[in-house]
């Protein structure tokens, strides 16, 4: 008889633990955005500029910037591109040089620790993107937009 009402309570407990943890949980449908962005400027053209974001990672960057117009000879053209949000507000910039008109931005990674989570931005968001970019005394903004996956 004492074996069965201990059954019977550690089966209740069990009961009851799950019913908490399910009720606890928060909404775990993880969202997740990736996507390639490209753009074109007066001077520039930028494709394949990555953005991945999930709720542990984000990351950004990569690319080819390519100078589209004639650089009088120049193989070397040095330049910054800085990335600003709908709100204006620069999120990541990357410098260096461009080797017979083109050069690949870097990129940056970052991980989310301490139970936190990345707030996944909307496609609007994203799609509101633009960028700076510096050379030679010179500044140009470009916009930039989703990329079509059926281009190549």
């Amino acid at each position: 008889m004492k074996l069965r009402n201990g059954i019977i309570i550690l089966l209740l407990l069990t009961n009851l633990l799950a019913v908490y943890f399910i009720w606890t949980d928060e909404d775990d449908h993880s969202s997740y955005l990736y996507a390639y962005l490209e753009g074109e400027s007066e001077h520039w053209k930028l494709d394949d500029h990555h953005v991945f974001y999930s709720p542990e990672e984000m990351s950004e960057g990569d690319g080819i910037l390519t100078y589209t117009k004639d650089s009088n000879g120049a193989m070397n053209i040095l330049y910054e591109v800085t990335f600003y949000d709908k709100q204006n507000k620069s999120y990541f910039s990357s410098k260096g040089s461009t080797f017979e008109s083109q050069g690949h931005l870097g990129g940056i990674r970052n991980e989310v620790f301490g139970g936190k989570k990345n707030e996944v931005p909307s496609i609007e968001e994203i799609e509101s993107v633009y960028a700076i970019i510096k050379w030679n005394g010179k500044e140009e903004r470009m916009d930039l937009q989703l990329k079509d996956p059926r281009k190549h």
